[in-house]
């Protein structure tokens, strides 16, 4: 996925079932300014549409001005949610995902205008440092900027 960030679309929050919310879980001193773009971290953001089918670790948003052009998440499918969804045990749905646990596997998901990409599993630890350095590389890698983000005072 390459976006433009100059000429992008917003995106359509309600299309998407897993989307954030970008007004929720901003992580105070997690904002900075790429370009034309203010990036924000986001620690366990709502889902814009209120469905819980997933978990949303952290994500990383990017606003041109007023519009939401670009979400980079770390997704996590709620087991628990799917199984009650589905009408199928939890017990099954862990062995397709393999886990014990109640989530399955993380993976980044980025979306922009009208689509959603699977950008494959989440390997690193799951904590604030990690997750922001692996969201804004690819936020970078998407709209194709080689500088680093700079703090928002």
């Amino acid at each position: 996925m390459i976006l433009n960030k100059d000429s992008a679309q917003k995106i359509d929050t309600l299309y998407w079932h897993g989307i954030i919310d970008a007004d929720t879980g901003v992580i105070e001193n997690e904002r900075y300014r790429l370009a034309n773009l203010v990036l924000s971290l986001h620690r366990n953001p709502q889902l814009k549409n209120g469905q819980e089918l997933i978990s949303v670790p952290y994500a990383l948003s990017a606003k041109r001005g007023d519009d939401l052009i670009l979400v980079v998440s770390i997704e996590q499918e709620d087991l628990r949610a799917m199984a009650r969804n589905l009408g199928c045990s939890l017990r099954e749905l862990q062995q397709e995902n393999n886990t014990k646990g109640t989530l399955g596997p993380a993976h980044l998901v980025a979306y922009c205008e009208a689509e959603r990409e699977d950008l494959g599993l989440y390997e690193d630890k799951m904590d604030e440092t990690c997750a922001r350095i692996t969201l804004m590389d690819w936020a970078c890698d998407i709209v194709d900027i080689m500088e680093d983000p700079v703090p928002l005072a």
